[in-house]
């Protein structure tokens, strides 16, 4: 059976620049449908799921807690809505083909997987949009009636499949969940989107396709 390598997505195969903007417009969008320009600026906060459940209850008239999962249901609904629509407007510009090219070459001698925290129903669309659905051979996606956790995604593929021989993400939940798990990270900055705590978490730094090759190779 063949090993496996485990990637992440946003940042990763793709530039995260389609999940920020979708981040700022969906604020943008409540905003809009509230009429209350103030809520715009939530999407400046490191934790801003609080003020998605409050934003999403003001306007359903749910209650934040007994109604939490179909609020959150709700509101990732419409960020992978935005989502999609995002990396349709950029999507000459989005895949980073180098790395894509590089994951086919892998597939002779390994499984590749994709673990990632997108909304489950933006992903094929987008795999699609960038003519990469060749390349996985497992897909494991986020519910959209969960907030995003890259650790209970690696649990549960580690459970079905085993440890990957590495992971390869873009952020910090990432390589926290790795050395949760005892997984070898190598943490990509070609987005550079890594603070250094992020960065002192990674086994390994890749500043280019030709660093995660040295990575790979260094890994037993």
């Amino acid at each position: 059976m063949k090993r496996i390598i485990a990637i992440d997505f946003d940042g990763t195969l793709i530039r995260n620049e389609p999940a920020k903007k979708a981040h700022i417009e969906w604020f943008k969008i409540m905003a809009g449908a509230l009429e209350d320009n103030s809520i715009k600026e939530y999407s400046k906060i490191k934790d801003y799921f609080p003020k998605v459940y409050e934003v999403m209850s003001r306007y359903t008239g749910l209650d934040q807690k007994k109604d939490k999962e179909l609020l959150r249901k709700f509101a990732r609904n419409i960020f992978q809505m935005s989502l999609i629509g995002m990396a349709n407007k950029l999507k000459n510009k989005i895949l980073v083909r180098e790395f894509a090219d590089y994951l086919r070459s892998l597939k002779e001698k390994y499984t590749i997987a994709l673990i990632t925290t997108s909304p489950e129903d933006s992903v094929k669309p987008i795999l699609e949009l960038i003519k990469c659905e060749d390349i996985f051979d497992l897909i494991y996606k986020s519910s959209l009636t969960k907030e995003p956790d890259k650790k209970e995604l690696l649990v549960e593929f580690v459970k079905d499949k085993g440890k990957p021989v590495c992971y390869i993400g873009n952020e910090g939940g990432d390589m926290i969940a790795c050395k949760k798990l005892k997984i070898p990270s190598i943490l990509v900055i070609w987005d550079k989107s890594a603070d250094e705590k992020t960065k002192n978490m990674a086994d390994y730094i890749a500043n280019s396709v030709e660093d995660v090759k040295k990575a790979i190779k260094k890994i037993p």
